[in-house]
């Protein structure tokens, strides 16, 4: 009785599966799929206090960081970049001007491309800042994919009066377009 009653529902699900309207079905419409995302991401952070690294080296030299990015390291995002937007900004309490430079460099630390930066000096209180945008449209954006290292180096000058706040920051972000088809 009991699988008789079973079987009486499978039989009516078969005849239902049967008799049911289908519509085709469009498998090619995965090949008309487009994405446009827009992705925002930081690159570097580096904060110099600079009483700390003027204890650490003799003044009028250049101090200098180098860091590894690994933005383009599959080919997802290589083969799908269309533009990109590097924002770099740079933040000082130092008493004197500082010229700054940013290199974007390949995995032989060759130099891509360079933004030079000048910062006028700072009271001490106030941040002195100082901003650079570089846009990769897609007729260059292939260039970026290249980037591994960004370096970044300031040139200490002599600094007569010595405030232990001091500071010089580099705060950079990119804004990436991807096209997905």
């Amino acid at each position: 009785m009991r699988f008789q009653g079973i079987y009486r529902v499978l039989l009516l699900w078969v005849c239902g599966f049967l008799v049911s309207c289908l519509n085709d079905v469009d498998f090619d419409q995965v090949n008309d799929f487009e994405m446009e995302p827009v992705v925002e991401n930081s690159l570097v952070y580096l904060e110099y206090p600079v009483p700390v690294v003027m204890d650490s080296i003799p003044l009028g030299l250049m101090i200098s960081d180098t860091t590894g990015i690994e933005l383009f390291s599959n080919s997802f995002t290589v083969d799908n970049l269309k533009k990109a937007v590097l924002y770099f900004e740079t933040l000082s309490t130092v008493g004197q001007p500082l010229s700054l430079e940013i290199q974007l460099m390949d995995d032989n630390f060759v130099v891509l491309q360079e933004v030079a930066m000048s910062l006028p000096p700072s009271d001490g209180q106030t941040e002195q800042v100082s901003a650079e945008e570089l846009i990769y449209t897609e007729e260059n954006v292939e260039q970026l994919t290249y980037v591994t290292h960004v370096a970044f180096s300031v040139d200490i000058p002599y600094i007569s009066n010595r405030n232990e706040n001091a500071y010089v920051k580099l705060k950079s972000k990119g804004t990436f377009y991807l096209h997905i088809e």
